[in-house]
């Protein structure tokens, strides 16, 4: 019984590994915002992923998973499990005072804790 259940969450780990770690690019490389899933530089709210120049922490997320709706849950659940204060990944993102480089920090955190999940054997 045991055994099944480390090789579900393993499985579950290795695909919302990628996502986390395109979710933590699209943040270090383009932007972070607070509010809006996806923004671009003059403040306007992007109509389309690929006009987005700023992402807050879940629109990053559902930006880097596509379509892939099983892993973008498995993505978010894993940030929302490294979140101490249970505000979830939109509070938390969107707290005041909030700033990008807390939310890159949760990203990394969320995908050292995932990447040993899906290591062990």
């Amino acid at each position: 019984m045991m055994a099944n259940l480390h090789t579900t969450l393993r499985a579950q780990a290795k695909r919302a590994l990628p996502i986390l770690k395109g979710g933590l690019n699209l943040l270090e490389t383009k932007g972070w915002c607070q509010h809006h899933a996806w923004m671009t530089n003059d403040g306007d709210i992007a109509r389309r992923v690929k006009d987005a120049d700023k992402f807050c922490a879940v629109g990053a997320i559902l930006a880097a998973g596509g379509r892939a709706i099983r892993a973008i849950h498995l993505a978010t659940s894993a940030l929302n499990a490294n979140i101490a204060n249970g505000v979830g990944v939109t509070g938390y993102n969107d707290t005041p005072g909030r700033t990008k480089r807390q939310v890159i920090g949760l990203f990394r955190r969320t995908i050292a804790n995932v990447q040993t999940i899906s290591e062990r054997e």
